[in-house]
Order: structure tokens, then sequence, then C-alpha cells
């Protein structure tokens, strides 16, 4: 059986409200449609599709009419509105729309208006509704929006109190982490200054506690008077305009004992206007730069004492260059002289004794000289000066090893040389020579008598490898990475040398193109090893320098 047919007038006798529910139910529904989309007091009702909007409305109809079907003349009482179940329909109806976002202004309205809706289709097809359907039909009606409002308000609260409780625990973690910024902060209002927020770290840093909160700043603070904070503060209130600074000095009784400390701070005063757009504070942002500036102090006192140090060490260079050459040249020369005038008496090989050791001394301070100078030229960034030829490097280790025999037998030392096959470099002979006498001056320097020191060169792949070893002490692991920097000693007590040597040895050697490193083991001795070129090895256009 059919709606149509279960509620004709004749079912519903004496009042036709179930049969004008059932027969105009589509019309009532999109007519209540319209009337919510054009209402203003309903905005939000626009931007719903036509079920989302009609929502529980169809419930309520199709309950209304199964309950004048049950009991269609019996008088209604205050009852009815729950019979119907339209508190259920509310609750429902008002969680939907408070997942749309509605007001409760907005769902109620809507329910008004359906109510609107069916008296005028009552009235426009002639159905007059008895009193117990108005009863039934008002009271329907107002149980749903009583329970609408109702559950919107309670889900309301619900939300308030969640945002209650979100908002607080939001204000804890803000002040949390205003507390706890690795930054000074604080928040000073109105024309004195008013400390009204101050976080641990500038409390730290100003030496306070937070007793000092709700005082003006220069009263909390007096020893900042005077040091033009406060000009900057009045100035940043007057211009509303962002004040930052880099390294500034504050003057600090951080330890309250009326001693004033240095402090340095990065700082930004950001003015804060309130909602009349007037600049009722500024918020302080800071960071001590104490330590860094202290540091870049010492690191720039430190630079300053090395230029000193530089221009002192090139005015010796400029002595050495030009006022000891000249005497040494001299000294040299009539040595040289006395040499060959002395006789063969008893005096005269005496005196040509004498002669020959001042002439060994001046060839050391010569070396010595010339050592200041090449290191002087390496320490500008220049490279050493080099004239590169061809040149059988076997003889020019047999020449260094040559001058330094006497030097070796006076210290009962031998010095062996596996030097056979000829070998050819291109190098500068004379830079040549200077890096393999210091490496075999060093080596007697170091071997104890009876020891032997041996000098080798043989050819590898397009490179000749030399070497120099001795049977000496050995150098320690850890000294090693130090031994080719300037003034650099193994052993710091010997007075024998500057410790120019190696430095120079490595800039001739990496001036050719080759490499340098030392094999030792502590107790046993040490090897140094140089590469050059092989002279076939050099590409055709490398000329001469």
């Amino acid at each position: 059986m059919g709606d149509e047919e279960r509620f004709s007038t004749a079912a519903l006798t004496p009042g036709r409200l179930g049969w004008l529910l059932v027969t105009f139910r589509a019309e009532l529904l999109e007519r209540w449609t319209q009337r919510v989309l054009q209402d203003p007091a309903v905005p939000d009702a626009n931007r719903l599709p036509k079920p989302t909007l009609e929502d529980h409305v169809p419930a309520l109809v199709e309950r209304l009419v199964k309950r004048l079907v049950r009991h269609p003349v019996e008088p209604w009482g205050e009852r009815v509105g729950r019979e119907v179940g339209a508190s259920g329909i509310g609750v429902a109806h008002a969680h939907q729309r408070i997942a749309l976002d509605y007001s409760l202004p907005e769902a109620l309205r809507e329910l008004s208006l359906f109510r609107v809706t069916v008296l005028a289709l009552c009235e426009e097809h002639h159905v007059t509704l008895h009193g117990e359907e108005a009863e039934l039909l008002h009271a329907t009606i107002d149980e749903m929006m009583t329970a609408s409002a109702s559950e919107l308000e309670r889900i309301s609260r619900h939300m308030y109190e969640q945002l209650l409780r979100s908002a607080e625990a939001e204000r804890e973690r803000l002040k949390m982490m205003f507390q706890e910024a690795p930054a000074a902060i604080c928040l000073l209002r109105g024309q004195d200054f008013t400390i009204e927020l101050a976080n641990l770290r500038i409390l730290d840093v100003w030496g306070k506690t937070d007793s000092i909160l709700g005082q003006p700043l220069m009263e909390a603070m007096p020893e900042l008077k005077g040091q033009g904070f406060d000009d900057l503060l009045r100035g940043v209130l007057k211009r509303g305009v962002t004040y930052q600074s880099k390294e500034q000095l504050a003057r600090l009784d951080r330890n309250r004992d009326g001693l004033l400390e240095d402090v340095y701070f990065d700082f930004v005063y950001v003015p804060l206007r309130a909602t009349d757009g007037t600049i009722e504070s500024v918020f302080v942002h800071a960071y001590e730069v104490t330590e860094k500036v202290i540091a870049r102090r010492r690191a720039e006192g430190l630079r300053e004492d090395a230029v000193r140090e530089v221009r002192t060490r090139e005015d010796l260079l400029a002595v050495v260059s030009h006022d000891l050459r000249n005497p040494l040249s001299t000294v040299l020369m009539g040595a040289k002289q006395i040499e060959r005038w002395a006789d063969e008496s008893e005096s005269g090989v005496r005196t040509k004794k004498a002669a020959g050791t001042i002439v060994k001394a001046v060839d050391r301070m010569n070396r010595l000289v010339n050592d200041l100078l090449d290191l002087a030229q390496l320490e500008a960034g220049q490279a050493l000066p080099i004239e590169v030829e061809r040149h059988d490097v076997v003889e020019l280790a047999r020449q260094a090893a040559d001058q330094l025999e006497p030097l070796a037998t006076s210290r009962r030392l031998t010095i062996r040389t596996n030097l056979t096959t000829p070998t050819y470099v291109l190098c500068d002979g004379d830079r040549v020579q200077q890096a393999l006498s210091n490496l075999i001056g060093n080596a007697i320097k170091f071997t104890r008598e009876g020891g032997v020191i041996s000098v080798e060169a043989r050819r590898t792949d397009g490179e000749v490898l030399l070497s120099v070893s001795d049977t000496g002490a050995g150098i320690p692991g850890d000294l090693v990475p130090n031994l080719f920097k300037p003034y650099w000693r193994a052993d710091a007590q010997r007075k024998d040398g500057a410790g120019l040597g190696l430095s120079i040895v490595k800039a001739i050697v990496e001036t050719h193109g080759g490499r340098i490193w030392v094999d030792t083991v502590p107790g046993k001795g040490s090897t140094f090893y140089f590469t050059l070129p092989a002279a076939d090895a050099v590409p055709a256009n490398k000329d001469e320098k």
C-alpha cells in the first residue's frame, strides 16, 4: 500500500495534515530549500549541495506522518514532540551543522523556516489544521529546535573549553620557549620602559632576578644611566623604527657588588604597536658576544705581533743581506790571502791552519746567509730562482759527498756512495748540490762516532731517486710532520743550526717539480728521499729558467 493510499482523507479524519505532508513532500522540501538559500540570515547554506542542506528534515516529515497514522484524533499533550522523536533528529541535525561551521542562529533559523514553509503550504492548499494537528506540528518543530539548540550549545561549550585548554597549553609552551630561549629577551612597556617580561637568559646576563619585573628599566639597573640606552629606546618609541646594533658595549653590575663589568651585545630594539596604532612597548632581542669580541681583539693583537715579528725579520734579513755579506766577503778574501802568503815554517803552518779555520767559518756563515735569504723569498710567496741545465746527478752527489768527507772523517764517520752509472736530470746544479750537502750535513750532525752515511742515486719511472741514509738515532714518529717547517729543530737543546736547512731542501726539490719524504726507525737511523725529473722525461718545451 502506498503512502498516498495510507494517508487518504478518510484515514486522517478529521485533519488533513498527514495527507498534505505525503502528497506535497517533494514540493515542501524544495520550497524550504529555496527559502533557506534566499534568507540572508543563513549565509552558510549557499555553499552546500541540496542533499547536505536538507539534512534531517525529510526524516522529520516521515516521523510526523507516522505519528499522525498511529493516533489521528487523540489529544496530543506536552509529550507529542518527544513521541515523534524530534529530539534525536535535532541532536543529529546539530552535529551535522556544527561540523559545517554553522552558528547556532543559522541552524535554528533553518528549522524556523521549515515551520513557515509548512504553514504556507497548508494555506495554499486550503488545509485547516485542527488544534491537535497544530499542536503536534509546532511541538515537534519546537522540540527539534530546542534539542538542536541545547546540543549546539553543549558542543560549542565543549569546543570552547578545548580551545581554552589548547590556548593554555600553547601559552605554557610559548612561555617555556621564551624562558629557555638562548637569546636574551625582554619586553619594555611605556615611557619609563617598565620591565614587563624578561627571560632567564637576560636576567642572567644582567645579573638580576625576576624581582625586577614591573620596575622601570633605569630603576632596576641604575648602572645603565648615562650609557645611552635610554636615548636609543626613546628614539625607537618616538620614530617607530627598529634599531639594531653590533658589539655594543654595556657596563653592568653583574655581580651586584658595585663593580661594573664590560659586556658586549648584538641586539635589536623592535617597536610594538597597540590596537589603536600607537607604539606602547619595545621588544628587546640580544645575544651576548663578549667572548667573541675578546677573542677577536686577542687575535688582532696576535696578528699585530706577527706583523711586527715579520717586519723585524725583514729588517734582520736586510742587515744580513747588505751589512753582513760585504764584511764576510772581505774576511774571506783576507783569510785566503793569508793562506797563500804563509810559508812552510812552524809559525807559517800555524798561520795557514788558523786562516783555514776562518775560511770554513765564513763558508758556514755564507751558507746561513743564503738560507735566510732563500727563506725570506719563500715566506714572501716567491719561488726560489733556479737555472735549469742538463746535469749528471751522480756527479753532483759525488761532489757534495766529497766536500763533506773531511767533516765526516773528523767525527769518525764513513760516507759510502753508490754512484756509478751517469744519470742525467734537468736541474739547477748549485741548488741540487745545496740540497744534498744539507742532507749529508744533517746526517753527519746526528750520527754517533763509527756510524755510516750512505748516498745513492738511481733511475725510476721517469724520475731519478736520490737518498741520504744514516745509522743515527732516528726520529720519533710524532716529530716527523714538523721536519720541514722553518726554524724547527728536532733537538731544541742543540745550538748548532737555525732549523732552516730541511725547509730549504724541500723548497728546492718542489721548485724542480720533485717530491721529498723521510723513512725513519728510532734507534736505527733515517733515510731522506727526494726525486728529480729525468732529463729525457721532461717535455721538450721546458726551457731553462
